[in-house]
């Protein structure tokens, strides 16, 4: 049922040898840290968000793990009615400019846009200041998808030349 990730196994990444999935997950998760380990530095620090930040249910810190990258921002784990209010987002856009981001993996988790809106509504009648869409605004500005893997996507920074093969 699950699958060890061999490609750690050899070395890269080793500290998380023994990592247990299944199949459909390994599958996308192993060519996001494939690319990762190919184009960014070993201590370039990357970001691993959601395709929307404005209406924020859950995120996944693993994938800073899968690239063997470290976070641009402090925010490992993106929390409903935190990562979602604009302050906090200017902290993390803050960290992608301080850093020089080049690569992000996002999310996209397959709610439907209806459940997303009816969340958001919800969202913003109990908590100041969340639904902002300063992070999203920035992201599509400043980057452009290169890649997806199942519910993965991998965007680059547009003002840089195109990572080898893309």
């Amino acid at each position: 049922m699950s699958v060890l990730w061999e490609w750690l196994a050899n070395g890269v990444g080793a500290k998380f040898r023994g990592i247990s999935l299944p199949p459909w997950r390994h599958a996308v998760y192993e060519p996001v840290g494939r690319f990762f380990r190919a184009h960014t530095d070993e201590r370039e620090p990357i970001f691993a968000g959601l395709r929307r930040h404005d209406v924020i249910v859950i995120n996944d810190p693993l994938l800073y793990a899968v690239a063997d990258r470290p976070v641009c921002c402090g925010y490992t784990e993106l929390h409903p009615g935190v990562a979602d209010r604009g302050s906090i987002q200017e902290r993390i856009i803050r960290g992608l400019v301080e850093h020089r981001v080049r690569a992000l993996v996002m999310w996209d988790f397959g709610w439907s846009s209806a459940d997303l809106e009816r969340r958001q509504r919800s969202s913003a009648m109990s908590v100041p200041d969340v639904t902002s869409t300063r992070l999203d605004r920035y992201i599509e500005e400043h980057f452009h998808r290169i890649a997806e893997y199942g519910e993965l996507q991998i965007f680059w920074r547009r003002d840089l030349p195109m990572p080898a093969g893309f």
